[in-house]
């Protein structure tokens, strides 16, 4: 998988030269794209899926797939049967096949489903969580204990640390709001 942003983005977003911290840059936007994909469930590019389906019978005739958008279905089967597509519609942005006459037959996981889902563009939110997330990442470089002690106290020891310097590679606020619109069952999952 590709990394949500690039190279040269992250430099730009940064105010740094072209060629400066190029590995270091790269392997942080490597490390944030995965942990925002581990977070939200979604891969943010077109990817190929095969999905098992129960078919429910009594009239039940739709389907929702995990994965939106849907792109194309390539292959769709009952069973050893093959479904020919004009017998199913697919409504891409719901995520959803729905048989166009009749129901899906009764079985588990008799309903098998070939697809492409995912954006063809990251979109420009989660673009922004990721730069917020890779400066946050590289501000924090150098941060040690010390610096990060917001007080102190002797008698009977006790210490506070900075929260944003505790948890400098923990996700920054700002980007878990933005990603959390997109975790799966989120309302704006894609």
């Amino acid at each position: 998988m590709t990394n949500l942003v690039t190279l040269s983005d992250v430099q730009e977003y940064l105010g740094l030269s072209a060629g400066q911290s190029d590995d270091l840059l790269t392997n942080i936007a490597t490390r944030v794209s995965a942990a925002v994909r581990e977070y939200t469930g979604q891969p943010f590019e077109p990817t190929e899926y095969e999905e098992y389906h129960d078919g429910e019978g009594h009239g039940c005739d739709t389907i929702f797939l995990r994965h939106r958008p849907v792109n194309s279905v390539a292959s769709l089967s009952e069973g050893d049967e093959s479904v020919d597509a004009d017998d199913y519609e697919v409504y891409p942005e719901e995520g959803m096949v729905r048989r166009v006459s009749g129901h899906w037959p009764r079985g588990k996981r008799n309903v098998i489903i070939n697809y492409d889902a995912g954006e063809a563009a990251v979109p420009g939110d989660i673009e922004q969580a990721a730069l917020d997330w890779v400066k946050a990442i590289y501000d924090s470089r150098g941060i040690t204990a010390a610096s990060t002690i917001q007080s102190e106290r002797t008698g009977d020891y006790a210490v506070t640390y900075r929260d944003d310097a505790a948890s400098a590679a923990a996700m920054p606020g700002s980007v878990r709001e933005i990603l959390m619109l997109y975790r799966r069952g989120g309302h704006r999952a894609v």
